[in-house]
């Protein structure tokens, strides 16, 4: 009986470690600019080759960020961020980034997913 209990015990704590439902955790940079279109052109400079740093460092007027590259400094769940910002984060892979600038209360972004965990 009590190798069935013990049995019982490890089928309930696995059962609960696979259903984890902590949320993803996102290392992000991002490039801020005051306009759509200045966010446009820092995206198609991107796209076009120009390294995301270089081009945070130029366009983005984020000063939290801007000189490290366009880094957010801390793992975050996506969540964490407003909404807009948010749902794109979640739609990304490592390396990509947003298909289109992404409009905050704070201006307006393209967003990189450097890393998930």
């Amino acid at each position: 009986m009590k190798v069935l209990s013990f049995l019982l015990s490890l089928f309930i704590l696995a059962a609960c470690a696979s259903t984890d439902t902590k949320p993803k955790q996102y290392l992000l940079s991002h490039i801020m600019c005051a306009t759509e279109q200045e966010a446009n052109q820092a995206r198609l400079r991107v796209l076009a080759g120009e390294p995301f740093e270089d081009v945070a460092k130029t366009m983005s007027t984020d000063p939290g960020t801007k000189n490290k590259g366009g880094r957010i400094a801390q793992w975050s769940a996506a969540d964490a961020f407003s909404a807009n910002f948010a749902n794109e984060v979640k739609q990304l892979n490592i390396g990509q980034i947003s298909a289109k600038p992404v409009k905050t209360e704070f201006g307006w972004h393209v967003v990189r997913v450097d890393a998930i965990h």
